[in-house]
């Protein structure tokens, strides 16, 4: 069984050169066929590490006896000035209900690629992707109907949790919603459609508000010439 489309998931860390670094830092919880997992990065030294954590079942009683999961991650480290520099790296992670909680290890990188000129940082903030590829249950044939249905209801879940989060994005004032932000929406609405929800209504007003923010950007831009043509008429004056 595998799941339709694949689910993509954020996570912008802010690292400030102005400020400490933390002994580490991790992303909210995704819940993954069941399973909870984090994103962690770890400063060591010279160099940054990242991994998967494994939290766990998030509910034992929604799983059957003697279940194995593997699923499919694409983690990348997004470079903002060049998508062949980012960094990317595929995994398939296996854990059962005997798997006890563990970090998987996905790589490294040395603190001299994360300055600013070097594309991974913007504004001092970290973009990384995760991408859930194929979701497979292993199970007892006596179970295989039960787990089929918890694995389609995971589907639905996981992309309504997602919908609802960029729902409330969509709702804010255009002129303050991001760049990253409406790409963000873009991908978790084209997702959810292809995973069968009928989003028709968020496409709707994902083009609405990306019009409205054209708009407002364009306003904000005249208005910041007109601020500066009157400078200038007040200078030569």
């Amino acid at each position: 069984m595998g799941n339709k489309g694949r689910l993509a998931f954020v996570w912008r860390i802010n690292i400030s050169s102005s400020q400490q670094l933390k002994e580490y830092y991790c992303s909210d919880t995704l819940l993954i066929d069941g399973c909870k997992w984090r994103l962690i990065l770890t400063p060591m030294g010279n160099k940054f590490v990242f991994s998967y954590h494994y939290l766990g079942v998030a509910d034992h009683k929604s799983l059957p006896s003697r279940w194995t999961s593997n699923v499919n991650l694409c983690f990348t480290l997004v470079n903002r000035r060049s998508k062949n520099c980012s960094l990317v790296k595929d995994s398939e992670l296996c854990v059962n209900e005997k798997s006890p909680t563990c970090r998987y290890r996905i790589g490294f990188m040395r603190s001299s690629h994360l300055e600013e000129h070097g594309g991974f940082l913007k504004v001092g903030r970290l973009k990384i992707v995760l991408k859930i590829g194929s979701v497979k249950r292993k199970i007892e044939k006596h179970h295989g109907i039960a787990s089929e249905i918890l694995l389609t209801n995971w589907r639905r879940t996981t992309y309504l949790n997602a919908v609802l989060g960029q729902i409330k994005t969509l709702c804010q004032f255009p002129g303050t919603i991001s760049d990253d932000d409406l790409e963000e929406a873009s991908s978790v609405v084209s997702n959810a459609a292809k995973g069968g929800l009928v989003v028709d209504w968020l496409e709707k007003r994902l083009e609405e508000v990306k019009e409205k923010k054209k708009v407002a950007t364009a306003k904000a831009r005249l208005q910041q010439i007109d601020e500066e043509l009157l400078k200038l008429i007040q200078k030569l004056g």
